[in-house]
């Protein structure tokens, strides 16, 4: 599947890179435990980073008004420099970041572009779009809210600003869910119980220390086997000039 970053402005320090595997609070985390939660390391990495080019302090007054509302305090020289790119358009605290690039992907496959997961930043949010990058001919914003008035928030040369992943819009129409009983399922129901009971026996060992029990890490719970596309990382190709 091709992706497509079409330079459209001034793209220095506009890094887009493989999203990272880590997070430093992650690593912080007595043991770094919390880097054996597979679930959360794929996530962490399973598309790419737009990284800011620019070091910056956003205050916002609580006023809704867009425009003056939000003050932008620059690091330095350079990074004022990208002021027009950084800037408070609708008002309600929104950070709204210029991108300068038209992302054009294959036909029925758009770009989520969100804020990095399991990324959490003091004083703010990121907002969320589906773009439809296969069609449209424009570029688009990332846009952070401010979620405590007066608060400095942050952002450094180099933290990611937009995470980027595709996704093909018609699976989520494509659907059928439903819910059921577990029971109506015997195989399943067996194999959820088997798990439930060494989960608990492990939980409660009092010698189990700083053990791992890795069963879904490995791919293997209980007399479950993970099928051959079971991964435990990604290989996310970097963006190559062409």
């Amino acid at each position: 599947m091709r992706l497509i970053a079409y330079r459209v402005g001034r793209c220095e320090g506009w890094d887009i890179v493989p999203a990272p595997k880590q997070r430093a609070w992650m690593n912080a985390t007595p043991g770094g435990f919390a880097n054996r939660c597979l679930p959360l390391t794929m996530a962490n990495h399973a598309g790419w980073i737009i990284r800011s080019p620019a070091a910056f302090i956003a205050r916002w007054n609580g006023d809704p008004t867009p425009g003056a509302s939000i003050t932008f305090e620059f690091a330095d020289e350079r990074s004022a420099s990208y002021a027009e790119s950084v800037r408070s358009h609708f008002g309600s605290g929104i950070i709204t970041l210029s991108i300068p690039y038209l992302f054009r992907t294959e036909p029925g496959v758009a770009l989520l572009a969100r804020g990095a997961p399991n990324e959490p930043k003091p004083h703010c949010a990121p907002l969320e779009g589906l773009v439809e990058t296969d069609w449209s001919p424009s570029t688009f914003t990332m846009n952070w809210m401010i979620t405590t008035p007066h608060a400095d928030v942050e952002f450094r040369v180099g933290d990611p600003l937009c995470f980027l992943q595709p996704v093909r819009a018609e699976l989520f129409e494509s659907c059928e869910p439903e819910t059921r009983d577990l029971a109506s399922d015997p195989e399943l129901h067996a194999e959820y119980t088997r798990w439930t009971k060494s989960r608990n026996a492990f939980i409660a060992d009092p010698e189990r220390g700083a053990k791992w029990q890795k069963d879904y890490h490995t791919g293997r719970i209980g007399e479950t086997q993970a099928p051959q596309h079971h991964r435990t990382a990604l290989k996310i190709q970097p963006f190559r000039d062409a």
